[in-house]
């Protein structure tokens, strides 16, 4: 007879197995994700598209990895397949359909702050992230056109910001987030009104924060060049800063020339950034 100690001593020993299973999918549960997940980037078709996510749905837990997909496919251009993308997300992950859906269908800053406190482990969240950010940089532009400086400027250019600081800490890799940050260096908003600098310079202070561990931050030099000459302090010193920690044999001589072109600047504060970053470059650090 089979005692109790027997079925707990195979439940012991079976259950790191499970676990594992349930971590690591079997290669062909990948190739059944690896089909649907080319299937929702490439069909031309709305049909096949639905189809592919209501598959990955059916798979539960085991299709994780398809989450980036499923997040990017709630963007899709027709209606079924977006419902299918976040009906599927629900089933696969709930905990970040909850956290997608407060992004991406309520905009709620606080959820954005939330998966940039998850770092990487968010990263399936980007796409939605970056249409937000997108959006919140449409309606400034538009609001800047017509001159309209009151509500809601104020609420969308912080939106702005936070979806930066959140792509800045699970999107490092990603080309759009990369695009996003470095092409914020250079935000300015039309000078109509006294207060528009102000939101331009703090726009560009994020920036500067979340571009430097990107990983195409070396595709802003020309940017931060210019910003080490003519933004105020705070980010003339860390544009120098960022300057000097992506050096190389490539970017030297540009650099060098840059920073020593600032030796005698009239701000003591930024002297004292160009001092450091001269004898870190003349280091060859």
């Amino acid at each position: 007879m089979l005692t109790f100690r027997w079925w707990l001593n195979c439940a012991l020993i079976l259950a790191p197995a499970f676990a594992f299973a349930d971590d690591e999918p079997s290669p062909e549960v990948r190739a059944q994700i690896k089909l649907h997940t080319t299937t929702l980037r490439t069909s031309k078709k709305a049909a096949e598209r639905q189809k592919a996510a209501d598959a990955l749905g059916a798979m539960g837990a085991s299709a994780k990895s398809a989450r980036r997909d499923l997040c990017q496919s709630m963007l899709d251009g027709a209606t079924s397949v977006r419902g299918a993308a976040a009906d599927a997300l629900k089933k696969v992950d709930e905990p970040m359909y909850k956290l997608a859906t407060a992004i991406f269908i309520n905009v709620e800053v606080a959820a954005i702050r939330q998966a940039g406190g998850m770092k990487d482990a968010a990263e399936p969240l980007t796409p939605l992230v970056l249409s937000v950010a997108g959006k919140a940089l449409a309606n400034i532009q538009a609001l800047a056109a017509r001159k309209e400086v009151g509500h809601p400027m104020p609420q969308q250019l912080e939106l702005h910001r936070e979806c930066m600081t959140s792509l800045a800490e699970i999107a490092k890799s990603d080309v759009g987030a990369n695009r996003l940050l470095i092409a914020a260096l250079a935000f300015q908003l039309p000078p109509v009104q006294p207060s528009y600098p102000d939101y331009s310079r703090q726009t560009r202070t994020v920036a500067l924060r979340g571009v430097r561990g990107m990983a195409n931050v070396k595709q802003g030099l020309k940017v931060f060049q210019s910003l080490a000459a003519t933004d105020d302090r705070a980010n003339r010193i860390a544009a120098i800063e960022i300057l000097t920690d992506i050096i190389d044999n490539d970017n030297r001589p540009a650099i060098k020339k840059t920073i020593e072109s600032m030796r005698f600047d009239n701000d003591a504060e930024v002297r004292k950034a160009i001092d450091a970053a001269m004898k870190k470059i003349d280091a060859g650090n």
